[in-house]
């Protein structure tokens, strides 16, 4: 008895989406059939991640389309002729990787530049001024490129480059702290703030960390201190060096930072290409830096002290 486009949509869900997530549960013949798959594109990188499978119609046609995250010609094929489903027609699309578009979103989260490959970084933690109006805090490199983010330049969350597009716009640059990039005068601070378009779609608080219970009024060597960024997600570590240093901002300049915070990790790295932004708790969930960036030959990773920063715009954590 032949099998209906709708029978074959449900094969191909089976095979190409539940089959390798949960081999336990969907094993025997479902997992046989994925082999054959795989196994046909040795050579080719391996077979391509499936995002997900269709049935749409044009022109009075039906027809099944599997989506992949990249581009992979010939897929389709291979897996119309594996599974037998040859009386039907299947295509590929490229849908990139399919993203949730969470609001309202939360410290963690990715944020950037409102532009097709524009900068990107973590939403730190939503801070409020003496009337009470919020603002999201991150870093000036993140919401454009060092000390060009004019206030009005719209921002998406997330950033372009983890799929973010015009849709997905947060709100605008309200300021920027301006970094010195002459290398000989003395910055404490790459931050910036975000006035939300719509304050509903930000919450308090960090993914996973939870809330933030105020600032410290000072942090020790030694003292543990966490994060979780968008990049690498929580990570903890301790301060160990009070830093001065040069950070060249390729293109614009080099900045002097003085009296930072130098964090190395527990086991691995603090942050990365991505976490810039982060805001960085201390053992009692207390702010007491913001995430900047990284020394990867030594697993070392930098944060402004916050206080600096919240004196600057005048702000507090909600």
């Amino acid at each position: 008895m032949p099998i209906s486009i709708e029978d074959a949509r449900r094969i191909l869900r089976e095979v190409l989406l539940r089959g390798p997530n949960d081999p336990e549960r969907f094993g025997g013949r479902i997992q046989e059939l994925y082999a054959v798959i795989r196994y046909s594109f040795d050579g080719r990188r391996g077979p391509p991640k499936v995002t997900g499978v269709g049935l749409t119609a044009e022109a009075g046609e039906s027809r099944l389309v599997i989506f992949l995250e990249e581009a992979f010609d010939g897929f389709a094929g291979v897996v119309r002729e594996v599974l037998g489903l040859s009386a039907f027609d299947i295509t590929e699309r490229t849908s990139g990787p399919i993203l949730p578009r969470a609001r309202p979103a939360q410290g963690g989260d990715s944020l950037g530049e409102g532009r097709a490959g524009g900068e990107s970084g973590t939403l730190g933690a939503l801070v409020k001024n003496a009337a009470g109006q919020r603002f999201i805090l991150t870093c000036n490199h993140v919401v454009g490129p060092v000390n060009r983010a004019r206030p009005g330049d719209v921002v998406w969350q997330p950033a372009a480059r983890d799929g973010g597009g015009a849709r997905d716009r947060i709100g605008t640059v309200h300021q920027i702290h301006t970094i010195d990039l002459s290398g000989a005068g003395s910055n404490h601070m790459d931050a910036a703030l975000v006035e939300p378009d719509n304050i509903g779609d930000v919450i308090d608080g960090v993914i996973v960390l939870g809330g933030i219970n105020g600032t410290a009024s000072g942090i020790a060597l030694q003292d543990p201190v966490r994060k979780y960024g968008w990049q690498t997600q929580r990570t903890d570590g301790h301060y160990m060096f009070k830093m001065d240093f040069l950070m060249p901002y390729d293109g614009h300049g080099t900045a002097l930072f003085v009296d930072q915070l130098g964090i190395v990790d527990n086991v691995g790295v603090f942050g990365q290409g991505g976490d810039s932004g982060s805001v960085v708790l201390d053992a009692k969930d207390r702010l007491v830096g913001l995430y900047f960036g990284d020394a990867a030959a030594i697993s070392m990773s930098f944060a402004n002290p916050i206080e600096p920063i919240l004196s600057h715009f005048g702000v507090s954590p909600v």
